[in-house]
């Protein structure tokens, strides 16, 4: 029996019953207490002669059945013996019932007795008196069952944290009672039990798992109780504790069984419950295809191997695009990077793999792209390992990073993971690729590390498919310092899933220490624009590569990889060759974007002697990458590609390799591996170069010509570059305009050209060499700047040494060797005097401008033939140039007069003709001049003076007014007068006389008809002769007589 050592405070008294108060109340099965809600009690050995010599007694039993939180009230167990004869005990058993109905706690379980006394009443425990406690099977609330022997029931005491006493009864078997009992002592003395309630802890419900290999498998304690700790161990006894927690999530290679149980505060526990995880392997899956890279048009063909029957294959949008092992894809019209996600499915477990190929044109600027860094990592261990700089492995700086360190784990079994999110959800089909470190232990490419998708599912994060194992001996890299990238798609049964994250695994082995570096995770998207401000290279992959047997070396890799792309030839990154050793060093340079056809690509290099040679070559090659995809064989000093250019001294070297139609986005340097190699390179500098060779320049890109020469820039092979002029070979501030104008310098020059790809200064200037030759003198040219089209002009030049004339618009002016100019059509052309040195062929000239200019034109009508003594005429005309225009007139005769710069008037033009002119036709010119240009043009013209018709009167007769007519006679026509017209004055016409229309002229009499009874007067009016030319008025004056009286006369008879 455990005794207290001191009275309980009342103070923890009270503070611990309302502590289990809070955490029990009401928590009667489940995973949390199971108290005993049944009991039985009984004692033996009383003996009573005249005194009683022993007793036993169980009071208040009831009160240590159910939840009894209080340190008050319990049952107590008492015996008193003054002389022990039949071995005095009081015990109750305390049982686990559920209406009546038995409930069989499992085997191993414990069920916990808080038990106590007075200390007081405790004194006489002498000789031996104890407490026992026991297991019982089949017990209900009417019997108190059968008990299990004592060989496999194992009893401890302990005490609690809030100081409380413990019997502590762990069974074999399955029992469902316990029974305490209190022994007397042997001597005489009283003894006391108190016993406050019995519980056990159910064990926790898991179901076991299948899972394939490499992948999460994600267990879980079914209904867990918040108030609850779950411990998992390696062992159903003992063993090591790998987890806790409701769930557990380990990446498992072979099936494993763990076994959990419930802990109540540290200090109760349940028994362990078994969860077996079954690993089922993966399929096996490998690809190979006919091309990495293809031009636009091109196709690709794979063939997959698995021993999986279902083989899919899915493009980076997620789209199934083939079912089975042999397909082909293309033509490619698109240029860019193409990632294939291929996944293998046997039914339960895939594997997949990503197949990528690059498309490209040769007469498109590339696609470009972009890495999306993860910004945000968290991380954990099981047993042992850490993580240490984990932020740098979430920075957006691929040279630094977060180091896992997994540490000795006992059968392997520990792990560090460092998970790696985006603040986005990535597109499914999107590749991610992990940039890893690997350790330099002797096991360290073991394939300890893997790789997996996740996805945040609000506080929990879901792996996505398999994890895919780091396999460094499929990389053919050996133990040492390295660096690689690892891509995944990831994916499920169903193909390519969204993903937000990638998590890193890190496992261990057996006695041995591990380590894995991570830098950053990153997924490619298309860009606009490169991110000048990154310079050309965006990453560096280092270190070593096996090409033999796989053995361990420490004399071959790259130190201070990053001094190679610096932008400083002082600093230098060195490669070890380990000569003699069956590994290469390596050294992988990513750039911020594809190369075009005409680039090349500049190693300058050292190796501390003195002096190189051509034997710097053995052992060197190239392996160009685009998209993370072999282009070709790597290059080695077989190849004419690859070249070596001594610089300066012999102490450095460039090694060139020539432009190639493929393009490349990253070149791996590869360095030792064979005979007679040197121990080792310097890379001091690796730099992408485009031609800015001019098309004339020599060998050197050096240019003679002459003064006053403007050079264009190289014209650009693509439509992605531009190029820049400097006279300066770094920083500066560019030429502006882009041109080498040699009229602004004499004697030789150095410029260089600046390539601007993508928008960006990233790649080096090259120089070019200019001198130039001075100008033969030129005077200037004589002559006449405004000229008229058909009229020529005489330039001429005064320079000592000869020269030719030249016209740059012959189809406006012409001229000949003598100067001659000579208009042809409207517009300006330039007269160039040109003078040639015969021994620098340089040429020097002077222009004149000539301004040609078109002649005035009128479309002039006939002039209508006037009558003599006519003094004006009228000359028509429609259309008309346009301009200041004025007007010349010269007749060919002295009859007319001529004019000379009158103004162009509208049509018809009014000419004045003298009034004595003689009959006839007269000739002459007209001539319409722009005042403007001074030009004139010419047109004929004539105008007709016809002779008027005309008739002779004979004397007119007085008439008598009664008469009716009125005769007129004439003799002699001249001209052919054909008609007559009569018209008379107001007077005549009132007193009735009616005008005359055109009436034939005939028989010499012209018969006019009198009024009736016409007044006496003399009457005036016109005659007009007309012949159908002309017409002419003859003035009539007819003398009217008033009729004399007729005689009166009376004859008488």
């Amino acid at each position: 029996m455990h005794k207290r050592n001191a009275p309980y405070s009342l103070l923890i008294q009270a503070l611990a019953t309302v502590f289990l108060m809070i955490m029990e109340m009401g928590n009667v099965s489940g995973q949390t207490r199971t108290y005993a809600d049944n009991q039985s009690n009984n004692g033996s050995g009383s003996v009573i002669l005249v005194v009683t010599l022993a007793k036993w007694s169980v009071t208040n039993p009831t009160t240590s059945v159910g939840t009894n939180l209080s340190t008050s009230q319990y049952a107590t167990l008492h015996t008193d013996v003054l002389v022990n004869l039949n071995s005095t005990t009081a015990w109750q058993e305390l049982k686990f019932n559920t209406s009546g109905t038995a409930i069989s706690i499992p085997a191993g379980t414990t069920t916990y007795v808080k038990y106590g006394g007075d200390p007081n009443s405790l004194l006489g425990l002498l000789g031996g008196g104890n407490i026992k406690g026991s297991a019982y099977t089949n017990a209900t609330s009417a019997a108190d069952g059968t008990a299990i022997a004592d060989a496999n029931v194992t009893l401890s005491n302990f005490t609690a944290t809030d100081g409380s006493t413990y019997l502590a009864i762990k069974s074999t078997q399955a029992y469902n009672a316990v029974k305490v009992t209190l022994a007397a002592p042997a001597l005489i003395g009283a003894s006391d039990v108190n016993l406050y309630h019995a519980f056990y802890i159910p064990p926790p419900t898991i179901n076991n798992v299948t899972t394939c290999s490499g992948t999460q498998a994600s267990i879980a304690v079914s209904n867990p109780n918040a108030s609850m700790t779950y411990n998992w161990y390696t062992a159903a006894t003992g063993g090591d504790l790998v987890n806790t927690g409701t769930t557990y999530s380990p990446s498992l290679t072979s099936n494993t069984t763990y076994y959990v149980e419930a802990s109540d505060g540290g200090q109760f526990f349940s028994a362990r419950t078994p969860v077996t995880v079954t690993v089922n392997p993966l399929p096996t899956l490998s690809t190979t295809q006919t091309a990495t890279t293809v031009p636009t048009g091109g196709s690709i063909s794979f063939n997959a191997t698995s021993s999986a029957s279902t083989i899919k294959w899915y493009d980076s949008s997620g789209a199934l695009r083939f079912t089975g092992a042999n397909p082909t894809f293309g033509p490619f019209t698109t240029p860019g990077t193409y990632n294939y996600e291929v996944i293998a499915d046997n039914g339960t477990c895939i594997n997949s793999t990503t197949v990528t190929f690059s498309v490209y044109s040769t007469t498109t600027c590339p696609t470009l792209s972009k890495r999306v860094y993860a910004n945000s990592t968290t991380w954990s261990s099981i047993i042992t390992g850490y993580v240490t700089d984990d932020a740098s492995a979430a920075d957006g700086d691929p040279k630094t990073s977060s180091t896992l360190t997994s540490l000795v784990g006992l059968l392997g079994i520990g792990t560090v993971t460092q998970n790696l999110f985006w603040n986005n959800t990535v597109a499914a089909g999107t590749p991610a690729t992990i940039k890893l470190g690997l350790g330099t232990g002797v096991l360290s490419l073991i394939p300890n590390v893997s790789v997996i998708g996740i996805k945040k599912n609000g506080t929990l994060t879901t792996e996505i498919g398999t994890a895919q194992i780091v396999n460094a001996s499929l990389l053919k890299l050996l133990p040492g310092d390295n660096t690689l990238e690892f891509t995944i798609t990831p994916s499920d049964k169903t193909g390519p899933v969204a993903y937000d994250g990638i998590r890193v695994v890190l496992g261990s082995l057996v006695s041995v220490a591990q380590s894995a570096r991570v830098f950053d995770a990153y997924y490619y998207t298309p860009t606009p624009a490169v991110d000048c401000t990154k310079g050309d290279v965006t990453d560096i992959i280092y270190g070593v590569k096996d090409i033999g047997v796989g053995a361990l070396t420490v004399t071959v890799g790259v130190q201070n990889a990053w001094n190679s792309v610096d932008g400083d030839m002082n600093t230098y990154a060195t490669m070890l060759s380990g000569a003699g050793v069956l590994a290469q060093a390596r050294e992988q340079i990513i750039f911020s974007s594809p190369s075009l056809p005409g680039d090349s690509l500049r190693i300058i290099t050292s190796t501390g002697a003195s002096l190189l040679g051509v034997n710097l070559l053995t052992g060197f090659s190239i392996q160009r990458y685009l998209g993370g995809v072999p282009v070709g064989t790597p290059i080695d000093n077989t190849s004419t590609l690859l070249s070596i250019k001594l610089l300066s001294g012999n102490t450095r070297a460039a090694i060139v390799l020539s432009p190639t139609p493929e393009p490349y986005d990253r070149v791996e340097i590869l360095y030792g591996g064979v005979a007679n190699v040197l121990t080792s390179i310097n890379i001091h500098e690796v730099q992408r170069v485009t031609t800015t060779k001019f098309a004339s320049s020599d060998l050197n890109n050096a240019i003679t010509v002459c003064k006053g020469q403007v050079i264009p820039l190289p014209a650009s092979t693509d439509n992605c570059t531009t190029f820049e002029l400097y006279d300066v070979p770094t920083g500066g501030t560019p030429i502006s305009p882009s041109v080498i104008n040699t009229a602004l310098f004499d004697g030789t020059k150095t410029f260089y050209i600046q390539p601007v790809r993508f928008g960006c200064r990233l790649m080096t200037r090259g120089p070019v060499t200019v001198t130039v030759n001075p100008l033969p003198t030129v005077s200037a040219i004589i002559g006449n700047a405004n000229i008229c089209v058909g009229v020529g002009y005489t330039f001429t030049n005064t320079s000592a040494d000869p020269g030719g004339w030249t016209s740059d618009n012959t189809a406006v002016a012409t001229v000949d060797n003598t100067g001659f100019v000579k208009g042809v059509t409207p517009g300006t052309a330039n007269i160039t005097y040109t003078i040639t040195n015969a021994t620098t062929h340089c040429t020097n000239s002077t222009s004149f401008t000539v301004n040609v200019a078109a002649l005035p034109t009128i479309a002039l009508g006939n002039i209508p033939a006037i009558c003599a003594g006519s003094t004006t005429a009228s000359l028509p005309y429609t259309a008309v140039s346009s301009g200041n225009l004025k007007y010349d007139i010269i007749w060919n005769t002295t009859s007319l007069t001529n004019v000379s710069g009158v103004d162009l008037t509208a049509s018809p033009i009014q000419l004045s003709i003298p009034a004595n002119a003689p009959v006839g036709t007269y000739t002459g010119t007209f001539i319409i001049r722009n005042t403007t240009s001074t030009c004139t043009n010419s047109y004929p013209i004539s105008v007709t003076i016809n002779p008027l018709p005309s008739i002779t009167l004979l004397p007119l007769v007085p008439i008598c007014a009664n008469r009716t007519e009125f005769k007129i006679n004439y003799s002699n026509p001249i001209n052919s007068p054909t008609s007559y017209t009569i018209q008379w004055d107001p007077t005549a016409t009132t007193a009735g006389w009616a005008g005359v229309t055109s009436t034939p002229l005939t028989g010499g009499i012209i018969s006019i008809t009198m009024p009736n009874n016409v007044a006496a007067n003399t009457y005036h009016g016109t005659l007009t002769i007309n012949n159908g030319k002309c017409s002419n008025d003859i003035p009539l004056n007819i003398d009217i007589y008033a009729t004399p009286h007729q005689p009166n006369i009376s004859i008488a008879n």
